[in-house]
């Protein structure tokens, strides 16, 4: 039987409560027997409970082994620093005190070319054990780690999807999802529970997204249903963070245009294949959903056009969805700038059962596993009603309307917005002890057994091919199912190119990525715009780049 999320959030609060007693960071009394590695780890999104796991079977595994020569010391002692304040990586690397990293937001080409990185080619082509970690990889992976200087420099850390979370039970319970036909009486929803559902946004039946809207038409028939008919608040989302909401436009963008779109961002160059761009807008008599319609043509991204790429289609349609949500104030719930991701999480968690529901939740994949203390507290206050709830991950669609099929379902495209890696101080290269010990507990945390281990303890898929034991499976709740599916089944774009362009640039690239001048006003953060009078029409718009103003940005890249 699997185990049901309630038990599973049990144990991660367990765990929790250990954790706490230890007092992050490097706290725990050094074993002048044994040598020690230290080790940082980010202590937000899959938290650092599978670390703890995997330092414990290290350490029980290397006890007798001796790390240092000429020493009487025997075995290893894993020191964890672990905190919410992602470490900024750059130049303060070289006196930071730890030795082997797993963080976010690393700026790999930046580490690389400043040569901060110790080189681990070595673990990442090794297959003695049959298989080697580079070939768990996707090409894009292989050429993209390498593009600096030939060589790894570190691994993928997790996968972090960003979208939309739903509630299962609530969604089940207040029948709300689209049935396959049509014309039932009932809005298109479905009238019990036994009904047959629609395919969903991947145009198949009988998998997971079935009766989960296939097109933006019928997510926001969804959300009117839910204010008008169900008195449900469809959307929640973090007050402090605002940025949360561009989780909205890129997982609409993403699957829109499909991962080879997505990726021209960072490498300017479609090879010959044709990418369709917006050149105009059609405002009489616009389409019924977002009041205009986009005037389209195709065109072949070089770097010397890649100002165009501020124009694609599935960029505008991310932010038109942005848009006529904030444009309603039904369908999200008031959240103030105080209100943390946290609060945000919880409020969801409480909504069905204080009778205020809330359907959707604009958050990461991995959000079930900082909420653990919320669920936990959930249940000390409702007691057997908090138990057993069910979550799933709802695939924003990429069809803007019609009927959908598998022909032309959305693109199974996701972007990697968290920037995960895991890496090797590069101040340790010196010391040939040290470098083997990290390199040795770098490998193990990467044995396939501790990538299922990893998924299994904190419910995100690592960066790499793998697959997962039933055993595994059955530890995990319905909700980590789906994000493993997701893993499986859609294609990750992460934020990385042998384009010369985007290596020398990558900061400025990434950082205007969604500006805009609106009535000479900036905005770097669509929500700023969008939650007023400006239309999504006019903040994309203003985002466009002239042909001029590129070439004087990055004209001496064309041709690198």
């Amino acid at each position: 039987m699997k185990k049901t999320l309630s038990i599973l959030l049990g144990l991660l609060l367990c765990f929790s409560m250990v954790a706490c007693k230890r007092d992050f960071g490097h706290t725990e009394k050094i074993d002048p027997k044994r040598t020690q590695l230290y080790v940082f780890n980010y202590d937000g999104g899959v938290g650092t409970e599978w670390l703890y796991d995997i330092k414990a079977r290290f350490e029980a595994e290397y006890k007798d082994e001796c790390f240092e020569p000429g020493t009487d010391k025997k075995g290893v002692q894993i020191m964890i620093e672990a905190n919410k304040n992602s470490f900024n990586a750059d130049s303060t690397i070289q006196s930071n005190p730890n030795q082997v990293f797993f963080t976010e937001n690393v700026p790999y080409n930046e580490l690389v070319s400043q040569n901060l990185l110790l080189e681990i080619s070595d673990i990442v082509t090794d297959n003695s054990t049959g298989r080697s970690l580079e070939s768990r990889m996707t090409e894009d992976q292989q050429i993209n780690l390498t593009a600096l200087k030939g060589k790894y420099y570190a691994l993928p850390h997790y996968d972090g999807y960003r979208g939309l979370a739903y509630d299962v039970d609530l969604f089940e319970d207040k029948g709300l999802y689209f049935a396959a036909e049509k014309e039932n009486g009932n809005n298109g929803f479905i009238i019990s529970k036994t009904d047959k559902r629609s395919a969903g946004p991947d145009g198949k039946f009988d998998t997971r997204d079935d009766g989960l809207p296939s097109t933006l038409e019928e997510f926001f028939e969804l959300c009117e249903y839910m204010a008008s008919t169900m008195s449900i608040t469809p959307l929640i989302f973090t007050g402090m963070y605002k940025e949360y909401t561009n989780y909205i436009i890129e997982a609409v963008f993403a699957n829109y245009s499909g991962a080879e779109a997505v990726k021209l961002d960072y490498t300017f160059d479609s090879e010959g294949k044709e990418v369709e761009i917006i050149t105009g807008f059609n405002e009489l008599g616009g389409d019924d959903l977002f009041g205009a319609t986009p005037i389209v043509k195709k065109v072949v991204i070089t770097p010397e056009n890649g100002y165009l790429l501020k124009q694609q289609v599935g960029k505008y349609y991310g932010l038109a969805t942005l848009k006529k949500i904030l444009s309603d104030s039904r369908y999200f719930s008031k959240t103030n700038d105080t209100v943390s991701h946290l609060d945000a999480q919880e409020a969801f968690i409480y909504s069905k059962l204080e009778n205020k529901p809330i359907g959707m939740l604009v958050d990461g994949s991995y959000w079930v596993n900082e909420a653990s203390g919320a669920f936990e507290r959930s249940i000390e206050d409702y007691g057997k009603r908090a138990e057993n709830r069910k979550f799933g991950w709802m695939p924003l669609p990429g069809v803007v309307s019609g009927e959908v099929t598998e022909e032309n379902a959305s693109k199974n495209a996701a972007k990697d917005m968290v920037r995960s890696y895991a890496y090797i101080n590069g101040n340790i290269a010196g010391d040939e002890n040290k470098v083997k010990l990290a390199k040795l507990f770098l490998s193990y945390c990467y044995k396939p057994e501790n990538l299922q281990k990893f998924t299994e303890i904190t419910g995100s898929p690592r960066g790499l091919s793998y697959e997962l034991t039933s055993e595994n499976k059955k530890n995990m709740s319905d909700y980590e199912l789906s994000i493993w599916d997701m893993h499986e089944s859609f294609e990750m774009v992460r934020q990385l190119s042998t384009s010369k362009l985007f290596m020398d640039n990558e900061r400025d690239l990434l950082n205007n990525l969604w500006t805009s001048t609106v009535n000479n006003m900036p905005y770097s953060l669509p929500y700023n715009a969008l939650k007023g009078s400006t239309s999504a029409m006019d903040y994309f718009n203003g985002m466009r780049i002239s042909k001029t103003e590129w070439e004087n940005n990055y004209k001496g890249w064309f041709n690198a």
